[in-house]
C-alpha cells in the first residue's frame, strides 16, 4: 500500500510501513545475535539499548560532546553554575541531575544518549539525508540506575579535580530517567564515561547498521505517520536561552558501591572479564595484546593515585604498602587472564 491523503488531506495512518519495517527487522536481529552470545555464557539480564547518529563520525563515534573539546572538561562545574543562574536547573539538585539536565539541554557533558525506543535510534540516524547514518545495538551486562547514591557518590568524586579515584575506562550505563519531557519522550538513557580522556567503548558490546541516505526521507515520513515521532515530539521544550548559556560556556575561562580504588579496580575487572568472553573473532596474539595494554593503563591509573600523596605524612608506610599489595594484585590478576587465553 502507498502513503495516501484522506478527504481533509491528512496521511492515512493505514500506510504499509515498509522501509521502516525492513530496518527493523534488521534491529531485532542484531538484537538477538547480542542477547545469543550474552546468555551463552552469562545468566545475568543484559540491557539493550540504542542510539541513532546521522553518519559515520569516524574517530569521534560514540563520543560524548565535551570529550570533543578538551578543554571543557576543566569547566564542567562552570557549565551547572551557568544553568543555575539562568534558573534552568536548581541549585540544590545533585550533581548527576544537574549533568543530565545540561546534557539535554545544551548536548555538553561527559555522558553519551542513548535511547531503550529502536524507532528513536532510527529517527536520529535520519536527521540528515547527505551521508548514510547509522544505528548503534548496545548488549549491557551491567547498569546503574542514575538516582542510586552510588552513582551521584561516583561522579560527585570527578567533579573533586585533584582528588578523581575514577578509572577512565570505566564507564556505566544509566537506565532509564525521566528527568524532563525530552527524556521521556526519546525514551532516554545515557552511558556515562568516568575520565579526563576518552576512551571509546568495545565493539564487542555493540553492532552497527547503515542507514542508506536514499531510504532516509521515506523513513522519517513513516516514523511520523505510525509512531508519531518526529521533532515536536522529541524536542518538547527548546528554549533559546539554552544558545546564550552555551556561548557563555563555550568562551568563558573559567549501584551500592564504596567509590575507593578498590572498587575501581574490580570494576575494571568484570569489565576485562566480560570482553575477554565476547571476543569471539579476535585470535589469541590480538586478545595478548589488549590484556597488555589494558595492563599498562591500569597501572599508570594507579601510579598516579598515588602521586598524590605526602611524601611526609604518617602514614606514608601504609601508603607504601596499599600500594605493593594493589599492584601485585594487579600482576596476579593478569597473570591468570593470560594463562586462560
Amino acid at each position: 500500500m502507498n502513503y495516501g491523503v484522506n478527504e481533509n488531506n491528512e496521511k492515512r495512518e493505514d500506510v504499509y510501513m515498509g522501509v521502516v519495517s525492513s530496518y527493523l527487522d534488521k534491529i531485532t536481529e542484531e538484537i538477538e545475535f547480542l542477547q545469543k552470545k550474552h546468555y551463552k555464557k552469562y545468566d545475568s539480564r543484559a540491557l539493550i539499548a540504542f542510539r541513532g547518529e546521522p553518519r559515520d563520525f569516524m574517530d569521534t563515534k560514540l563520543m560524548p560532546s565535551i570529550f570533543r573539546e578538551p578543554p571543557l572538561i576543566s569547566k564542567e562545574k562552570h557549565l551547572f553554575e551557568l544553568f543555575c543562574d539562568y534558573e534552568l536547573i536548581e541549585h540544590n539538585k545533585r550533581n548527576i541531575d544537574k549533568a543530565i539536565e545540561t546534557q539535554h539541554y545544551a548536548s555538553i557533558s561527559r555522558m553519551l544518549d542513548v535511547t531503550f525506543n529502536a524507532a528513536v535510534a532510527l529517527y536520529f540516524a535520519c536527521s540528515n539525508n547527505e551521508d548514510d547514518g547509522f544505528v548503534y545495538v548496545f548488549c549491557f551486562p551491567k547498569y546503574y540506575s542514575p538516582h542510586s547514591n552510588y552513582i551521584e557518590d561516583f561522579y560527585t568524586d570527578i567533579l573533586k579535580s585533584k582528588e578523581i579515584k575514577t578509572y577512565f575506562k570505566n564507564f556505566k550505563v544509566f537506565s532509564h530517567t525521566y528527568s524532563n519531557d525530552r527524556i521521556k519522550a526519546q525514551s532516554g538513557g545515557f552511558i556515562f564515561f568516568p575520565g579526563d580522556t576518552y576512551s571509546p567503548i568495545n565493539h564487542i558490546y555493540y553492532k552497527r547498521i547503515e542507514i542508506k541516505k536514499e531510504d532516509k526521507e521515506k523513513i522519517l515520513e513513516e516514523l511520523d505517520v505510525i509512531f508519531h515521532i518526529n521533532k515536536a515530539r522529541l524536542f518538547p521544550e527548546k528554549d533559546k536561552i539554552v544558545e546564550i548559556i552555551t556561548e557563555k560556556f563555550m568562551q568563558n575561562d573559567y549501584l551500592l558501591e564504596e567509590l575507593t580504588i578498590k572498587s575501581e579496580l574490580e570494576s575494571c575487572y568484570r569489565r576485562i572479564s566480560y570482553e575477554i568472553n565476547m571476543f569471539d573473532d579476535i585470535d589469541k596474539i590480538n586478545k595478548l595484546r589488549y590484556l597488555r595494554k589494558e595492563k599498562e593503563d591500569l597501572l599508570m591509573y594507579i601510579k598516579k593515585q598515588f602521586l598524590k600523596y605526602d611524601l611526609n605524612s604518617e602514614d606514608l608506610k601504609k601508603d607504601i604498602g596499599e600500594f605493593d599489595s594493589l599492584i601485585e594484585d594487579i600482576n596476579k590478576k593478569f597473570d591468570f587472564y593470560m594463562s586462560i587465553i
